[in-house]
Order: C-alpha cells, then sequence, then structure tokens
C-alpha cells in the first residue's frame, strides 16, 4: 500500500473512530476536507509539507542518534511532534 492512501484511509478511519467511540472529544477534530464540486479546480497545496518536514525531522534525529546525542534527539522529536501537532490538517 502506498503512503498515499495509507495516509487517507488514516484519517479517515481515524475520524470514524473518534466520531464514534469518542463523541465527547468532537472539537480535536480538524473540520472535514469540503468535497470539490464537479469540474472545479482542486484547492492550492497546504504550505505546510508533512512528508518533507517528517523527512527533515528523520535526518536530524538520525544525526543525532548517531552522534550519540539521544537526549538532544528526544527533545528535538517532542519538540516536532508539536508542530506537527499545531500543523495537523
Amino acid at each position: 500500500m502506498n503512503e498515499t492512501a495509507a495516509s487517507i484511509a488514516g484519517k479517515e478511519i481515524g475520524r470514524a473512530v473518534m466520531e464514534r467511540f469518542y463523541p465527547e472529544q468532537q472539537s480535536l477534530l480538524p473540520p472535514p476536507a469540503p468535497t470539490p464540486a464537479p469540474g472545479s479546480t482542486p484547492p492550492p497545496p497546504p504550505d505546510f509539507d508533512f512528508r518533507k518536514e517528517m523527512h527533515t525531522t528523520r535526518l536530524k534525529v538520525d544525526q543525532l542518534l548517531a552522534d550519540g546525542k539521544i537526549e538532544e534527539a528526544e527533545t528535538y522529536m517532542e519538540a516536532r511532534r508539536q508542530v506537527f501537532w499545531e500543523t495537523r490538517l
């Protein structure tokens, strides 16, 4: 399964699980993506490129770990997790 299909399925399944089993947590969900009208042009891509940012994170963490800087890597990953959470789609 490629990453795009997995990402789409993950978002849809995650939303369905949250709606069914955690209705009190609905405010944590981002609004559903609007369905484009037939024949309309797609919206521009978001400013935040998850794949690019995750790749950058992975490279940095790999280097920190290779240098034996485990605590620094953990601190960096937590900072990046917060960025990903704040910019989630």
